[in-house]
């Protein structure tokens, strides 16, 4: 599908008659202010739009916060930007047709009792051609949310950026977006060193600065040892820092913790927006279990506020929050689900792409994949994972793809008695035979920065991906010992070992 220049659908606005609050604080209804924005979109020729945009991921956290944010925004905007017509407008980040590999999110979406209408009514990524509107002056504004690096395809849109909304480490671009507008919950520093020091944590700051790594890449130098500290997220999901402007209470350890100033804002907190919101944060911290080492006292302190809106309304849930996790849960890990998809379907769900430049200024692309599925499970595929990984990373233009595997016990309960516990692996599939046997050796090293992964090599027997073409291998996998190590934390040790040593691995 072509995208037309700014092909906004018509009935856009059928998703505020759900979402923005008319007099009472659980009513939906329409009111003077759609007519002005449904003229403002269908005019298409002034600067009313401004879009909430989340990362290529788009996995619930970056929906959920878009779709709550840009309500949020819309919902408390100045009385200039009122008059003028302003609108926000969430702008999905990912094809329609993708929807559908997103299923804790459509339960979540039924949860809340949002109508199919609003459903069909959202925006996404493949039906509008944003950049094409901002040449044309006809967007307003960009807000990112769940990451602060624009993706490659909408870079045209950086000078329009004017607000973040994130949890992920601050890339530093972007400079005129500062104090609260600039709000990015993550911490460089391991968290004995948060209150003593304050430093830069872009260590390698060369001429390839402007095209660093995606959002999620995070490390700051030890300073006792020679070991990589990584950084660490201050909440879960970046519904949390959502919810905080909805609850109107900012962090008292943030200088900058909100986009717009804090004002009282919980009659904006209708059921289908207080659910939406806590069932993202239940899902990003493990149902606030501290031994998944996610949960933090912010994402805490906006769950409990959100479960005594939702328990005391009608529409809330029943069972409390254990029940919504495991719903929720249950879906995103539902194994059978996962194990009826293709194998490019499987690559493609949770998918991140990165680039990394060596001290020679050499640009590396590599993208990560998460995948809910045990290692074992993913390569009974055979010939169809083979065919697939080199399949996908060519059409990626990626020299590595890494592949991530998650299995939460039974019901998303981590640390039962007697029962299933969390078990990750790795694995990595290079185009280049040499290149990924140099990685690999690397990753299995003493005293690097992947040696806190605690990997062990799992010999395996793809088809012929082990033999390969002429006998060559191309992917290698391990058992990850550190569970709690995410994408967060294996990001960046990738982008440290690629941009520290990646001349040699590529050299033949």
């Amino acid at each position: 599908m072509v995208p037309e220049p700014l092909s906004f659908p018509s009935s856009l606005l059928a998703q505020w008659l759900h979402f923005l609050p008319p007099p009472g604080p659980e009513a939906f209804s329409s009111s003077s202010v759609h007519a002005g924005a449904r003229s403002a979109l269908l005019e298409a020729n002034k600067k009313h739009i401004k879009v909430v945009v989340g990362n290529e991921a788009a996995d619930a956290d970056t929906i959920v916060s878009s779709i709550c944010l840009a309500h949020y925004l819309h919902a408390t905007r100045s009385s200039e930007d009122s008059a003028a017509g302003v609108q926000y407008v969430p702008v999905l980040p990912l094809p329609r047709a993708e929807l559908k590999f997103r299923p804790e999110t459509l339960l979540l979406f039924r949860l809340a009792n949002l109508k199919e209408t609003t459903v069909s009514d959202m925006v996404f990524i493949d039906e509008v051609d944003l950049t094409e509107a901002a040449a044309e002056g006809k967007l307003a504004g960009v807000i990112l949310t769940d990451h602060n690096k624009i993706t490659e395809p909408l870079q045209g849109l950086g000078e329009l950026i004017e607000g973040i909304v994130d949890h992920h480490e601050d890339q530093g671009l972007y400079e005129w977006i500062t104090e609260s507008k600039r709000d990015i919950a993550f911490s460089s520093e391991p968290p004995d060193l948060d209150s003593n020091h304050k430093h830069n944590n872009r260590d390698h700051n060369n001429s390839c600065s402007s095209i660093d790594s995606e959002n999620d890449l995070s490390i700051s130098r030890s300073l006792s040892t020679n070991s990589v500290t990584v950084g660490r997220a201050l909440v879960a999901s970046t519904c949390t820092l959502v919810a905080e402007r909805y609850l109107g209470h900012p962090s008292s350890s943030s200088s900058s913790s909100s986009f717009s100033p804090y004002s009282s804002s919980s009659s904006l907190l209708t059921t289908p927006v207080a659910l939406l919101l806590l069932g993202v944060i239940l899902l990003d911290s493990v149902s606030l279990d501290e031994r998944a080492g996610k949960v933090t006292p912010r994402d805490e302190k906006a769950a409990r506020a959100l479960m005594e809106i939702v328990a005391g309304r009608e529409g809330g849930i029943g069972g409390g929050k254990e029940a919504l996790y495991k719903q929720l849960s249950g879906a995103k890990f539902d194994r059978e689900w996962w194990r009826s998809l293709e194998v490019e379907e499987v690559l493609g769900l949770d998918y991140k792409s990165f680039k990394a430049c060596t001290q020679s200024c050499i640009s590396l692309r590599y993208g990560m994949s998460s995948i809910l599925l045990p290692l074992e499970d993913f390569l009974k595929e055979g010939l169809s994972v083979e065919s697939a990984l080199e399949t996908f990373a060519t059409s990626r233009g990626i020299e590595l793809l890494v592949l991530m595997f998650l299995v939460m016990p039974e019901g998303g309960e981590e640390g039962k008695e007697g029962g299933e516990v969390l078990r990750r692996a790795l694995a990595i599939y290079a185009s280049h035979p040499s290149f990924g046997s140099r990685l690999a050796e690397l990753l299995l090293s003493s005293g690097t920065e992947a040696e806190g992964l605690a990997l062990e090599p799992v010999e395996v027997e793809v088809g012929g991906i082990d033999g390969g073409r002429g006998g060559e291998r191309r992917l290698w996998c391990f058992r990850q010992g550190n569970t709690q190590a995410s994408r967060k934390q294996v990001g960046p040790i990738f982008k440290r070992i690629l941009e520290e040593g990646g001349e040699e691995l590529l050299s033949k």
